[in-house]
This record gives structure tokens, sequence and C-alpha cells, in this order.
């Protein structure tokens, strides 16, 4: 039986594609996807905004206010392939005012001109930039947070993982939005709604084809978060999903195995949300909703104990 949307979302899923010119293409992607985040709004004013490098890497830092702060590391999505540093603008500069907290969003190098394992790499190593000059930036390096949606939701969790691995002071958070966590399509998320809204079977394909070209590196776990072999010992997790989301059952499932590996972690499911919805604050009170939760997230994660 065919998913029946509610009329706010088949309004939103008709102005997408209204903004859809038939380019297949990665730059038609890429455009089209830019042209989606003209849905988070108008960016609202910050204490700072500077573009920076990391490690080597580009990245963008948004400061609410002045003095040492505590720091969310921000993956933006895209399946490894679209999204930059101005699709993601908007939104995090109100995760920055609402949280308190600085937001430093990383502009990791996309397939296909850089298949895997260049972006985790380059996440893994801007993040530990952060730490490395926390000084510098002013910013509390005992109180860091990883995050990310979609793409950039798989990217968090393989930080988190790395940064485990390696014995760095430890991860106050990961926030995790409709995150990417595995590579098999066999979910019933995935049979449902394998003709999307917003993502699809194809178009999914397509994806990891451009990430991973080599198929046997499907399984590695910088890939696909799921098949991680230890759970344990990583940050206290909040997992989101969306109802209408054929990435829905592999983001909670995540989110239990983190549960069964006794991390705290908890998972929501947004009712009657789409994939992407974190993009669309012009459109859905459940977006400025979304941002709002994430953000109290990191309050109760990121305040000092006193």
């Amino acid at each position: 039986m065919a998913a029946v949307f509610p009329d706010a979302v088949q309004r939103v899923l008709a102005r997408m594609a209204s903004m859809d010119d038939g380019d297949a293409s990665i730059e038609g992607g890429r455009r089209r996807l830019r042209k989606v985040s003209t849905m988070s709004g108008p960016p609202v004013s910050l204490f700072e905004v500077r573009d920076l490098e990391l490690g080597g890497v580009p990245a963008r830092l948004y400061r609410p206010s002045a003095g040492i702060l505590p720091v969310l590391v921000y993956f933006h999505g895209g399946w490894f392939c679209l999204g930059d540093l101005e699709t993601h603008d908007s939104a995090l500069r109100q995760v920055a005012v609402e949280a308190g907290c600085v937001v430093v969003a990383v502009d990791y190098r996309l397939a296909p001109e850089h298949p895997f394992p260049a972006g985790p790499d380059d996440c893994f190593v801007a993040t530990r930039d952060v730490f490395q000059r926390a000084t510098e930036l002013d910013l509390d390096p005992t109180r860091i947070a990883v995050g990310g949606d979609s793409a950039g939701g798989a990217l968090a969790a393989v930080v988190a993982r790395k940064w485990r691995d390696e014995g760095l002071p430890a991860l106050q958070a990961q926030i995790l939005i409709y995150p990417v966590a595995d590579v098999s399509f066999d979910t019933d998320s995935w049979h449902r709604f394998a003709e999307g809204p917003v993502v699809t079977v194809d178009r999914a394909a397509v994806a990891w084809d451009r990430y991973l070209p080599d198929p046997s590196l499907r399984h590695h776990p910088d890939a696909a978060p799921l098949r991680a072999g230890d759970f344990s010992n990583l940050p206290p997790t909040l997992v989101i999903t969306a109802e209408f989301d054929a990435l829905r059952d592999e983001g909670e499932a995540y989110g239990r195995v983190l549960s069964a590996a006794g991390v705290e972690a908890e998972v929501i499911r947004w009712p009657g949300m789409i994939h992407g919805f974190l993009l669309m604050a012009t459109e859905f009170p459940e977006s400025s909703a979304l941002i709002s939760r994430c953000a109290a997230e990191l309050r109760n994660r990121l305040t000092p104990v006193r």
C-alpha cells in the first residue's frame, strides 16, 4: 500500500519537484540541494562567523557570544556527494544561537571526485584539530560534541568511534539526524519508501557507487557505522529519524545497538516528517522544533558540572 502523506508534506514535495531541472549529473544534484536549502530561511546574525582551515580541511566557525565556549563539530548531509558550507548555513546558525555553543561546520571532500575514505578522514582530522587548537579558538577542549544529518550522521558516528579508538579525551555527545547507517536496503522503511519521498533506492544506489566504487569496501565500518564490531564507550547519543524516510529503520537500529552496548542513547522518530526536514524551517514548524531539541541536548551535555 502506498504511503499517504500529510498535506504539508505534499506541498513541500511539490515545491522540491519544481526545483528539479532534470539534470541527473553530480552538479545537477548539488544545485538541487542548494535550492532545497533555501527553505531553511534567512540566516540569523551571530557574534562571529568566519571561515578557517582545520588540519587543512575547510570549515566555518559560528560563535554566538564571546568567551570560552563548548563546541559542536558538524558534518553536513548529501550522501557523501552533495552539500557544502552554504547548504547548512542557516540551520547551523540557529543551532549555535539556541545551544549557546560554537558550531564548526566541516567542508569535507565529496565523492565522486574524492571517494571513500576521503570524507571520514577529513572529518576526523578536522575534529582533532578543533581539540588541539581549542585554546587558540577560545573553545573548551573538555566539552566537544559531534553531529551531522544523513551522510553527515554517518560521518559523526565514524568520528566518535575512531575518537574512542585513538584514546582521545571523551566526546560529550553525538547528535545523529536521520543518519545513513548501513549499505543494505533491506529494512521495512527501505521497502516501504523505496520510491521516496526525497531519498529513493535508485538515488541511494548511485550515491553508494560514487562514494564507494570498490564494492569490497561497502561493509567497512568507516562507511557503514552499523557494521562496526564494538559500540561500547561511545558518547551519549541522540538519534533523530523521520516517519516517512527510507533511512528511518537503520538509524533506529543504530540507536538500539548503542543501547545494547551500554551507551546512553535516545531515539526519537519525528512523526509526519520526511528526510531533509532539518533544512525546511520555512515550510515545517517541525524543523524549528528539531533544532530546538538538538540545542537542548547540547546544552544538557555540554554544560559543565558545578
